[in-house]
């Protein structure tokens, strides 16, 4: 957003958008728009005026035409056959995408998630209460205390992540389809390593806290199944996008703000 200069571009492009956790909101311009769009609406209007007098203060040229822009608007509607050949390609490579072994497990692992999630997620979080009642103020209580709070804080990890593993997996299925060019010298810096790097990201993270809720949930044996399944997932993520871990996620990956 050109209107505040102090935001990092494409920051919310590769994060995982929980932003009541997040220390860089006050960086990114998707949590300005959302949280206030009339604001944003303001100062863009306000920055072109000052660009305009800036302009005309230093007696610079007009800005180019944007020519582009018109033949665009002005480009003719695709004919019939036309419009059938893209729908065409576009059924076709979603099938394509929708059929990748990854993308089939990403998207067997999201239901899992939400169903166990569904059936004992609750029933979790009063068992593990339960158990701080249950030892008061003795000597342990605060051992236990710490391990109540890492299986909450699971519960909350593996629900926020179950649906947007798939979704971030698709994307840089799909990205990778097209081939993308580089943003810059470095080939590792595409969006879809990007996006792949954030699906291992919520992965790993999410596999740590399927282990951790395993120790204390009813159906032990399905939460570290689903954990297994994130592991193998993150191998197969890790070996179709080798160059993945070495995308720098704007803010995330840079030195501190």
């Amino acid at each position: 957003m050109a209107w505040d200069p102090d935001h990092i571009d494409f920051i919310s492009d590769y994060c995982d958008r929980w932003c009541e956790r997040c220390p860089l909101t006050h960086k990114c311009a998707a949590f300005a728009r959302e949280s206030d769009p009339d604001e944003i609406d303001e100062h863009s209007e306000a920055v072109e005026r000052a660009m305009e007098d800036l302009r005309v203060e230093l007696s610079l040229p007009e800005p180019p035409e944007r020519t582009w822009v018109e033949e665009i608007l002005n480009a003719p509607e695709p004919t019939e056959a036309e419009r059938q050949e893209l729908n065409r390609e576009f059924d076709e490579r979603r099938a394509r995408i929708r059929s990748d072994p990854m993308m089939t497990a990403a998207s067997e692992y999201s239901i899992d998630a939400y169903t166990w999630l569904k059936l004992y997620g609750d029933l979790t979080r009063t068992r593990a209460a339960a158990l701080l009642v249950e030892h008061g103020d003795s000597p342990e209580s605060a051992v236990v205390r710490m391990e109540v709070e890492g299986v909450i804080e699971a519960l909350d990890v593996v629900r926020w992540d179950s649906m947007l593993i798939a979704a971030k997996l698709r994307r840089a299925l799909d990205g990778k389809v097209d081939d993308e060019e580089a943003f810059g010298p470095d080939p590792a810096q595409t969006d879809w390593n990007g996006s792949a790097k954030l699906t291992l990201i919520l992965a790993e993270r999410s596999e740590a806290g399927w282990r951790l809720i395993a120790r204390w949930a009813p159906e032990t044996d399905i939460a570290t199944q689903l954990a297994n399944t994130l592991a193998a997932l993150r191998v197969d993520v890790d070996r179709a996008f080798p160059m993945a871990r070495r995308f720098i996620r704007p803010g995330f990956d840079e030195p501190s703000w």
